[in-house]
């Protein structure tokens, strides 16, 4: 053999060897990955037998805590009106809300859909058709005035156009006149079937007035008390009397400053609304950041639009409190004031970043610091 043949045939064998290794170490891959497959079948097996025998657990563990719920909450709503809404906790006030917000959503959910705007459509859709019918019947008596007209005629041969051209048009005017009928029918149809239902959705309304007036009331006082409670609650959390962790996680510790606390209330109070309204926020305080304040990410869209908001809200929550530490105080500078006090100053601080980050845009590289 010639030097470049053999040559070649070492490079050959050398890949064969290469690829023998290779396809040695696949083959024990496959191996593994078919043990590792049994296993898993096993164990998903196991855990199918396991759900089969025992699964009816969790339904009874859902069921024992809606009936938890239900009985804690006309204990929590009568230490409301009895003027002392944290006798069982916070927790017990939330949980509360949930259960009856839950109660009147389900009720209210119950009901008969309301037809009245599609009551009110289709009845401005039966005057139309009985308009259009007024319509058809002149057309066509016109129409049949014409054909007879036509007929009485003696012009020769112009006579036998004359009568087609106008039975042509009468028989149209047949049509759209028969078409307008039905339209007419079936739009009375309508307004018969949107006023039956609106009537059962209206004798619902009657048969749980009292039902629905307890649920709304019960809901307006516990979620009341929160609104109450909570002003008080982001004061002592700002003067250190009461649990602030969850907050200082995401905001930092209140400023010394009137102004710059009064932007962290501003941010805590949104905060603690967001708690009060979603208790599964809680729970979350040994984690960092976004988490640690009002939980993760919502199932729900409408949950994780509130929840998505208010991240965006706190994401730079520290730095916006530095912004409104610098700002000036109008008046009162030794007064910590309320919610409206407090949005006010958090607003001006926002639209003072705002400008700032504006400028830096049309003139980048000033170094200005907030």
């Amino acid at each position: 053999m010639r030097g470049a043949g053999r040559a070649a045939r070492a490079r050959a064998e050398s890949r064969l060897s290469d690829a023998t290794g290779v396809l040695d170490q696949r083959r024990a891959e496959v191996a593994d990955a078919g043990h590792r497959v049994g296993e898993l079948q096993d164990h998903q097996r196991d855990r199918e037998e396991f759900l089969a025998r025992e699964g009816w657990r969790s339904s009874r563990i859902v069921a024992i805590d809606d009936e938890l719920a239900r009985h804690w909450a006309p204990v929590v709503l009568a230490a409301v009106h009895q003027d002392d809404p944290l006798a069982f906790g916070l927790d017990r006030v939330r949980a509360a809300r949930v259960t009856y917000g839950t109660q009147l959503g389900r009720l209210i959910r119950s009901l008969p859909p309301d037809r009245a705007d599609a009551l009110e459509r289709s009845q401005a859709e039966a005057a139309r058709a009985r308009g259009a019918v007024a319509e058809a019947q002149a057309a066509a008596a016109e129409a049949s005035a014409a054909l007879d007209d036509a007929r009485r005629r003696h012009w020769g041969r112009r006579d036998r156009d004359a009568v087609e051209s106008a039975a042509r048009r009468c028989e149209h005017a047949e049509a759209r006149l028969s078409a307008a009928v039905d339209h007419e029918s079936n739009s009375r149809r309508v307004v018969k079937l949107e006023a039956a239902a609106q009537r059962a959705r209206v004798q619902a309304l009657r048969d749980n007035r009292g039902a629905l007036a307890d649920l709304e009331q019960s809901f307006a006082d516990v979620d009341g008390v929160l609104d109450r409670l909570r002003t008080d609650r982001v004061i002592d959390m700002a003067s250190g009397h009461a649990p602030r962790m969850h907050v200082v996680a995401m905001l930092g510790e209140p400023p010394p400053s009137i102004a710059g606390r009064q932007a962290w209330c501003a941010l805590a109070y949104e905060i603690e609304t967001y708690r009060d309204h979603h208790p599964d926020a809680g729970g979350h305080e040994h984690e960092d950041g976004v988490r640690a304040a009002i939980g993760p990410s919502p199932s729900s869209l409408s949950d994780r639009t509130a929840w998505d908001h208010l991240v965006r809200r706190i994401a730079h929550g520290a730095e916006i409190i530095a912004v409104a530490d610098g700002l000036p105080l109008d008046d009162e500078p030794d007064r910590l004031g309320g919610p409206e006090r407090w949005s006010e100053r958090l607003n001006r601080a926002f639209e003072a970043r705002d400008a700032v980050v504006a400028l830096e845009r049309e003139a980048p590289g000033l170094g200005i610091d907030f």
